[in-house]
């Protein structure tokens, strides 16, 4: 996790498969310029172009929308929040970012229904929502287009898939089992002090989770 790298390698890889590197920067790119669909997604993230900041709730509904809901690699996300919070924390971002993708220590969240609510940071969100904001050149375009319905209507389809693939089931039982680093004094060959021993009692050379394709 320090290195940027997933916790549990077993869990990475929930992204929509077979789409093409276009469709995958449209989806991208909509969600950075808070224009999915998802009112309470996009205020949230137009908060954050304007203002650099926004509510912990918004976050985590943002998150799952990029990630379980767009089918995008959790990276893209914890990348954008580095460049545009300002109270951006590493570890924080690092953390937050893996149990979005489920890779984390914590996957707490998942299974999060992104698309539902009225809109996301208070008034200050909800001000920028149908507000004109300033847009860079590659961003504008994608700003003012047409969201694609089916990124919020395929919202519960694609929350039951995960289920069908045993990847929340995995998620939860990383939560419930917890993360084992190795640690001095503690005798774990071949690991260096910090890095993940296994999950529970389970070394992670172990761990067969059962995710279906």
């Amino acid at each position: 996790m320090r290195e940027g790298n997933p916790v549990v390698h077993a869990l990475d890889g929930t992204t929509e498969e077979g789409e093409g590197e276009d469709v995958k920067v449209k989806k991208f790119k909509a969600w950075c310029t808070g224009n999915t669909g998802a009112p309470t997604v996009d205020s949230g993230m137009r908060l954050l172009w304007a203002t650099g900041w926004m509510p912990r709730a918004s976050r985590l509904k943002s998150a799952a929308c990029l990630v379980e809901g767009m089918g995008l690699d959790w990276r893209l996300g914890r990348e954008w929040f580095k460049e545009t919070l300002v109270d951006y924390d590493e570890s924080i971002n690092e953390m937050m970012w893996q149990n979005a993708g489920m890779v984390g220590v914590d996957p707490f969240y998942r299974g999060m229904k992104w698309e539902e609510g009225e809109g996301g940071g208070g008034e200050g969100g909800r001000r920028y929502e149908m507000g004109e904001l300033r847009w860079s050149k590659e961003l504008k375009e994608y700003a003012e287009m047409e969201p694609d319905p089916s990124w919020v209507n395929n919202a519960q389809s694609r929350r039951d898939e995960l289920k069908r693939r045993g990847v929340y089931r995995a998620a939860k039982k990383v939560v419930n089992s917890g993360v084992r680093v190795a640690w001095p004094g503690l005798e774990h060959p071949g690991k260096e002090d910090g890095e993940v021993w296994g999950i529970g009692r389970t070394p992670v050379e172990e761990l067969d989770f059962e995710i279906k394709p």
